[in-house]
């Protein structure tokens, strides 16, 4: 879709304390709304604005949306799931990986 509501609980995750997740139980009730604004093949530029603050609150929700954030490696944004890609959207996932040193998350608003 180009735009939804994600408000899943995000708590710490039971197997890696150091990560966060959503969860069934005992996590904080969030809120992101985001809108798709770019497509670029492998990746999409997408607008989020959060309703509350929770800790790693936008890479949590992407990533249980199976979308993680670009080159984020805690999420799973430097995996590479390109088996479902054509060849010239595989080259160019892999040429951003290789590209960027840390997560592509930028605020414009803090």
């Amino acid at each position: 879709p180009a735009e939804g509501i994600i408000d899943q609980p995000v708590g710490r995750d039971p197997r890696e304390r150091k990560r966060m997740a959503v969860t069934s139980h005992g996590g904080k009730p969030p809120r992101t709304r985001w809108k798709v604004l770019e497509r670029f093949g492998p990746a999409t530029l997408v607008e989020a604005r959060l309703e509350t603050g929770r800790t790693h609150q936008i890479r949590v929700h992407l990533a249980a949306l199976r979308h993680p954030v670009v080159g984020d490696p805690l999420y799973g944004g430097r995996v590479r799931k390109s088996l479902s890609l054509r060849p010239a959207e595989r080259s160019l996932a892999d040429a951003l990986l290789r590209a960027l040193a840390r997560q592509a998350l930028h605020a414009t608003v803090l």
